[in-house]
């Protein structure tokens, strides 16, 4: 089921399966959003839970017993139920039933808010440990944009803009989604990295502990794009598919990032790992402005 949500300047569609962000557009009906062609990537901003990227053998062992874990989880695909909804937002839950319990046990709910200020767009995640023993889990964004915006535009036209300059390194994968123990360099002092397909031949571009708190993607030409504010997450992602040359390029907060090469099975050891205790509750937000 779709759902809409508006201001009088932008507009935004979520699919209550998965919770996924279908269409972020402003008064004037442009697109910001991938739409999510299958011949590039059928997806457009799924909700990374409870790990980001894979685990080792895709296997997460948890109290000596080893659950199948999905890359990138278990919520991409379950249908989620809408919790509140106004004119400019809406908030929808999923909780753990039979089906998630048998990769991930623990109890837990995981709502997602969505809510539009003027031309930004708030992308809110509250986790609940509703079980009887602290739950470790990862949580992520993956919000795919449009690039090029513009019928005259190309990809190389664009740029990431940070708002600090940084020493840009990249953590690394191998061909099973596994990280490598060696990094690569980006770009140095600088807050700009331009845009280029060759950018992601090795997959997404990681970085951990960015002093930046926000990054816009946008236009050379036009000034057109988005700004994601992504302050306090520990990790960034950036990526756009290396097989073939694809027209958007996403941008991924993340608390956790995918096991190592050198890890085992154990889900508690995955770096970026983290802990709910019972009872808790777990509160994190991105933004989305439109440029």
């Amino acid at each position: 089921m779709l759902v809409e949500i508006r201001t009088s300047s932008a507009a935004a569609t979520v699919e209550t399966k998965g919770a996924e962000l279908q269409s972020l557009s402003d008064v004037l009906g442009t697109e910001y959003l991938w739409d999510g062609q299958k011949e590039f990537w059928n997806r457009r901003s799924p909700t990374l839970f409870p790990v980001i990227g894979v685990v080792k053998e895709q296997t997460a062992t948890i109290d000596g017993v080893d659950y199948p874990m999905p890359k990138h989880g278990i919520v991409r695909d379950v249908e989620f139920t809408v919790e509140a909804q106004t004119e400019d937002s809406v908030t929808l839950v999923y909780q753990a039933c039979e089906d998630s319990l048998r990769h991930y046990p623990f109890a837990f709910a995981l709502h997602i808010t969505y809510s539009l200020k003027g031309a930004e767009l708030t992308v809110g995640w509250r986790v609940d440990n509703l079980g009887d023993k602290a739950m470790p889990f990862q949580i992520g964004g993956h919000p795919a944009f449009r690039v090029p915006m513009g019928e005259n535009e190309q990809f190389e036209d664009y740029e990431l803009r940070f708002d600090c300059k940084e020493d840009f390194i990249s953590l690394r994968l191998d061909g099973e989604g596994l990280l490598r123990s060696d990094v690569l360099t980006v770009a140095r002092n600088t807050d700009t990295i331009p845009l280029r397909h060759a950018l992601f031949d090795d997959d997404a571009l990681m970085f951990r502990g960015l002093q930046s708190s926000a990054v816009s993607l946008q236009s050379k030409k036009t000034g057109r794009g988005v700004r994601v504010t992504f302050g306090g997450f520990p990790y960034l992602g950036i990526w756009s598919p290396s097989a073939r040359p694809a027209p958007f390029v996403c941008i991924e907060p993340w608390y956790g990032i995918n096991s190592k090469q050198t890890d085992t099975t154990d889900f508690l050891a995955k770096e970026g790992m983290q802990s709910l205790a019972v009872g808790e509750r777990f509160f994190a937000r991105y933004k989305i402005a439109l440029l």
